[in-house]
């Protein structure tokens, strides 16, 4: 962190002056800013030391690079990053978990776990090097809206354009696009981002409406019509039209389910006719599972990985679907990634997530439950959710804790060599921790029996 001599900054009329004699100005909705000023001086962000990169998952040769800044830019940066986080993480969607305080990865999954069991179609999708290509100007001016402190938005922009120092030291690259992984600012700033990604979802949903920032609104405004469309206003600009996914109370009843109810009323309770009738209700649904008259449809994200769940047709998801990568690409200027983009069927393929196996889901699976009473009663089972005991070992054997046996086929523990020389009761108290995390996460899945294993 460099602090420079400069001439004392201009009264902003915003806050009484401070003991240095600087004002003390203030974030959107009269938060007050983190100070800015230190030595006499305005804060400037050094770039970060070096570029090192970190792997990415299992079978891909891309790579994550790291920006990794000096103790005194990590200090600014946290002050920064909390009052930003007052100021508009209140604003932030129920639909987003990442990086967000009591939220996280289970609490997404509990999410899916509630809202997705009925849906037919499951668009799943990652942005493409989402904190790399971030444009700077569509940042700053996102954030203009809530905060009108020009000295703030100048640090965030410093902040940005630190870049990075390549060859020993030798050469210093400024950052013209995107924001380094491994600062602290970053998530906040990756959410602040991406929110604009949740509303556009959300008002195409016909969902409730943000909180509208300072500086006038700049999401899209659903307006439906007597055909029902939500017709969809970006910025004043008519970018499309949707499918109002709101619309309908409840689904209608199953003609074919109405007609063998009829058929069992009339027939002697016991009667192998009734039986027979009987028996066909339990494989038919109560309500029409692709009713056009109230299709539905569910989102949630964590960080830039998202996925969305339609009560509706094939159709319907691709339209979604090339609607968002087109306003992503004009607006915010993010590409969804090829290779993990998908349109599934839900009720017969499922999906994974965030590590965990989501679905699928027949309708026919009504297991018979018995009471403490002693009744019987047909049940509708939760979601199901189970750990992919395969994938997890692969996980494993890229950190080096295990490898494949072609003898019996079975993924086996071998010496972790770089803690050879490290104390047994170390070496135990490390495992125990590997172990714990595995469990920890994995504890809610339907098979967590399986960790028996691991």
């Amino acid at each position: 962190m460099q602090y420079t001599r400069g001439p004392k900054a201009p009264s902003l009329g915003l806050g009484p002056p401070t003991n240095l004699g600087f004002p003390t100005p203030l974030l959107g909705g009269g938060i007050p800013a983190p100070p800015l000023y230190g030595g006499g001086g305005l804060a400037r962000p050094r770039p970060s030391r070096g570029r090192p990169s970190s792997p990415k998952k299992h079978g891909s040769t891309e790579v994550r690079p790291l920006g990794i800044g000096s103790p005194r830019d990590k200090v600014v940066q946290k002050a920064l990053s909390l009052a930003l986080s007052l100021v508009f993480d209140p604003t932030f969607l129920t639909n987003s978990h990442g990086f967000r305080p009591n939220r996280g990865c289970h609490s997404a999954l509990n999410q899916v776990r509630m809202q997705f069991a009925n849906c037919h179609w499951v668009i799943e999708s990652d942005i493409r090097k989402c904190f790399d290509v971030i444009d700077h100007q569509v940042m700053l001016n996102i954030i203009a809206r809530r905060i009108s402190c020009p000295i703030t938005l100048a640090l965030i922009e410093s902040a940005l354009k630190a870049g990075y120092v390549e060859n020993m030291g030798n050469k210093a690259i400024a950052n013209g696009i995107g924001t380094p992984q491994g600062s602290v600012l970053s998530p906040l700033l990756c959410n602040i981002y991406l929110h604009e990604m949740d509303v556009f979802v959300m008002n195409w949903v016909g969902g409730p409406q943000p909180i509208l920032g300072a500086g006038g609104p700049s999401y899209v405004f659903p307006i439906i019509n007597k055909f029902n469309l939500i017709k969809l206003i970006y910025n004043g600009k008519n970018i499309g039209r949707a499918n109002n996914f709101t619309r309908g109370k409840e689904r209608r009843i199953n003609p074919e389910d109405k007609r063998l109810s009829i058929l069992k009323g009339k027939l002697p309770i016991g009667t192998p006719e009734w039986r027979v009738v009987r028996t066909q209700m339990r494989s038919v649904p109560s309500k029409m599972m692709m009713d056009n008259l109230s299709p539905r449809m569910y989102y949630v994200r964590y960080a830039d990985n998202f996925v969305v769940g339609l009560q509706g047709t094939h159709k319907e998801a691709q339209m979604f679907l090339t609607s968002l990568t087109q306003w992503l690409e004009a607006e915010l200027k993010l590409t969804l990634h090829p290779e993990k983009t998908f349109i599934r069927h839900f009720a017969s393929k499922g999906i994974t997530y965030l590590g965990v196996r989501i679905g699928p889901k027949s309708i026919n699976d009504r297991p018979v439950r018995l009471y403490s009473t002693g009744a019987k009663r047909r049940t509708t089972p939760r979601l199901p959710m189970t750990l992919d005991v395969v994938g997890l070992f692969k996980r494993m054997k890229d950190r080096g804790f295990v490898r494949f046996r072609t003898s019996d086929k079975r993924h086996v523990g071998i010496r972790y060599s770089r803690m050879q020389n490290q104390d047994i009761n170390d070496i135990i108290r490390y495992f125990n921790a590997v172990f714990r995390g595995y469990w920890n996460y994995y504890s809610f899945v339907d098979n967590s029996s399986a960790l028996n294993h691991v």
